[in-house]
C-alpha cells in the first residue's frame, strides 16, 4: 500500500513539475509544493489524533463514531 502512494505521488511530482516550471518558474513550482507540504503538516497536526500514551481500548473509543452500530468484539 505505502509503495503504491509513494509511485502515485511521485508519478505526480514527475509529471507536473515540467508543466509547472513552464508556466510559474522554478520558484513558482517549488512554492507550490511547498505550500502543499504545509497544507499536508496541517492536517497531521489538527486532524489526527494523538495516540501517545492511550490504551489500545481508548483508542478505539476515540476513532469509533458515537452513533455508530458497530459492535467491536471483546477476545
Amino acid at each position: 500500500m505505502r509503495r503504491t502512494l509513494r509511485r502515485s505521488l511521485n508519478l505526480f511530482v514527475g509529471l507536473s513539475f515540467p508543466w509547472l516550471l513552464s508556466h510559474f518558474g522554478i520558484g513558482g513550482a517549488f512554492l507550490l509544493y511547498a505550500l502543499l507540504n504545509v497544507l499536508g503538516g496541517l492536517i497531521c497536526i489538527f486532524a489526527m489524533v494523538e495516540t501517545r500514551k492511550k490504551s489500545l481500548g481508548a483508542i478505539r473509543r476515540l476513532l469509533t463514531p458515537t452513533n455508530s452500530r458497530v459492535d467491536i468484539q471483546r477476545r
